[in-house]
């Protein structure tokens, strides 16, 4: 509630992983600012070394995203994600779940390296603090998993040099998001509805994986998972590239081919390395991305090229086409393909048995979609606004698998490519985003 009501779960305000971010503190420090304070948010400081009064405590503030203005930085403001105040006692956490902490540009006086985010929080609370001659503020950063974040601690001790020459030591901290799990967990004393709020809270951070770090592993999972592996690589993997195989050679006879004919590779939807996204670890998809020549000549990097994407999808098990249109980030979407959405929508509404989808490789991401014959402007207008980081605007189609053979996959891709062909205002706006070199001939 209490993120909504800041407007950080608009769909337009930041990125996905900046709303499940928010959502993630509303949930925690929500339930801790309606707990009794003595039991969960006297525990939490003790955690990060605060002791206070347990009387003065009692008539502690919990303030979520409130805005100050940073005096060393003319015109720039920040916005901390938790604001805790007892007294004259002043503690900020900037929690984080997947995305980075921010770097601010620095004025020349300041010296030439980006500011730390912790520090312009340290900076805008500290005038506050002395202002009404209080002690320095404590800035804690709230990260995933048992491994603090050391650069990002001594970052902020090297800004804060340059924003507050006279600040004290050790006014930075670190506190993962499993102990204020257990904080919360292990509080005594809450009443029936106090307890229900505390256990909210708790489940919440188990579904976003962050209410415990490692103990066992679960054994019946892990061979679960080794015995599909098993029978990926000797049985399935085989069979897909027997499949490719055949069907590359049919649309080669359509003069459609690998999007980079000279690196013949596969697709993996879901494989990522990044330590902070296990969702994106499972091959969640194996494919292939394919061009037609008759189609305009695709610019820039691959990964920001146009492309049609032929693939088997394990997490929604069915065999898929798409005609895939990756993020040319939010910006860029806005000012040069806003203008065309009425003209795309009246072409998209034509096509009968396909799908408008905004998504992310990340099978459990956020998803937009809708029946192409269904969409409108202000849909599309909409997702338009989605498109940041690795998401992408889908035209889509999906066969069953006891369906799939080499000709019904060739006329499922065929139809799609008519389909395509069909709205032409699709490459008007891929052109003016620079992803492609010229709209497709209609005549």
């Amino acid at each position: 509630m209490l993120a909504i009501l800041a407007g950080k779960l608009d769909p337009s305000a930041g990125t996905a992983s900046d709303r499940s971010e928010d959502a993630l503190t509303d949930a925690v420090f929500g339930a801790i600012r309606y707990l009794p304070y003595r039991r969960v948010l006297g525990a939490v400081l003790v955690a990060v070394g605060v002791q206070v009064d347990p009387e003065t405590l009692d008539r502690a503030r919990v303030d979520l995203w409130p805005s100050y203005q940073v005096p060393q930085l003319p015109g720039m403001r920040v916005e901390p994600d938790v604001v805790v105040t007892v007294g004259t006692t002043v503690v900020v956490f900037e929690a984080k779940y997947t995305s980075p902490f921010s770097l601010y540009p620095a004025d020349e006086p300041a010296g030439s390296e980006p500011l730390h985010q912790l520090a312009a929080q340290f900076a805008a609370l500290r005038a506050v603090t002395a202002a009404r001659g209080w002690p320095d503020p404590v800035v804690v950063a709230v990260t995933v998993g048992a491994i603090p974040p050391t650069a990002d601690l001594e970052r902020a001790e090297r800004s804060v040099r340059q924003l507050v020459p006279d600040a004290g030591e050790g006014r930075f901290r670190w506190l993962p998001w499993h102990r204020i799990a257990t904080c919360i967990d292990t509080a005594d004393g809450l009443a029936p509805h106090e307890r229900r709020l505390a256990g909210d809270a708790l489940r919440f951070m188990e579904s976003r994986e962050v209410r415990e770090v490692f103990q066992h592993l679960d054994l019946a999972a892990f061979e679960q998972v080794a015995t599909a592996q098993r029978t990926a690589i000797g049985q399935l993997y085989p069979q897909l590239r027997l499949f490719f195989d055949s069907f590359t050679a049919v649309l080669q006879a359509e003069r459609i081919d690998y999007s980079i004919p000279t690196s013949k590779g596969m697709q993996f939807a879901g494989v990522s390395t990044s330590v902070s996204r296990p969702s994106e670890w499972a091959r969640a998809s194996v494919g292939v991305a394919y061009w037609p020549g008759r189609w305009p000549k695709r610019l820039g990097t691959w990964s920001k090229a146009p492309s049609i994407l032929a693939f088997f999808d394990f997490y929604d098990p069915a065999f898929e086409v798409s005609l895939t249109i990756p993020s040319p980030n939010v910006v860029v979407a806005m000012a040069n393909w806003q203008l065309h959405a009425a003209r795309l929508a009246h072409e998209l509404t034509t096509l009968h048995g396909y799908d408008v989808v905004v998504d992310s490789p990340d099978p459990t991401g956020p998803r937009l979609q809708i029946a192409a014959a269904q969409v409108h402007s202000a849909w599309l207008i909409d997702a338009f606004s989605r498109l940041s980081g690795t998401s992408r605007l889908r035209l889509r189609r999906r066969m069953r698998l006891d369906a799939l053979t080499v000709q019904t996959a060739r006329d499922l891709l065929l139809d799609l490519c008519e389909a395509a062909e069909k709205c032409p205002t699709l490459w008007t706006m891929t052109t003016a985003s620079g992803q492609t070199e010229r709209p497709v001939p209609t005549g």
